[in-house]
């Protein structure tokens, strides 16, 4: 009789499990990181629109000065220094990485790291 109980509980528990698989995967967004040689772009996009990433921050390649991550417990949070030829004050922007893979948040870094250095050698040139 405890084998039979048991056996129907984990079941249930194995259906619960299954249903949070399913709308963890149909409704919540998947994050993307993308850089073309114009734009650095933080994107997110639904299983349901597929063809189209919504970025919720572009960013002038150009403007990009300098950048710091951070990790505090297991939020990683990266600044980005913009400064453009119109305004004489830095703006830093900041971008939560919590929904990004760890193999993104290194791409992340690594263009990063390559756009400072190609930024600072076109400023030298001048």
């Amino acid at each position: 009789m405890a084998l039979i109980s048991s056996f129907q509980t984990l079941k249930v528990i194995m259906a619960f499990l299954g249903f949070i698989a399913f709308f963890t995967a149909i409704f919540l967004p998947n994050y993307e990181f993308d850089c073309s040689d114009e734009y650095l772009l933080f994107g997110k996009y639904g299983i349901f629109k597929t063809n189209y990433i919504h970025p919720f921050i572009e960013i002038p390649v150009t403007y990009i000065t300098d950048y710091e991550v951070k990790k505090k417990l297991m939020l990683y949070l990266v600044k980005i220094t913009v400064e453009d030829d119109f305004s004489p004050n830095k703006n830093i922007v900041k971008i939560p990485l919590q929904f990004f893979s760890e193999y993104q948040i290194i791409k992340i870094i690594k263009t990063l790291e390559a756009i400072k250095n190609k930024n600072i050698h076109a400023k030298v040139k001048f």
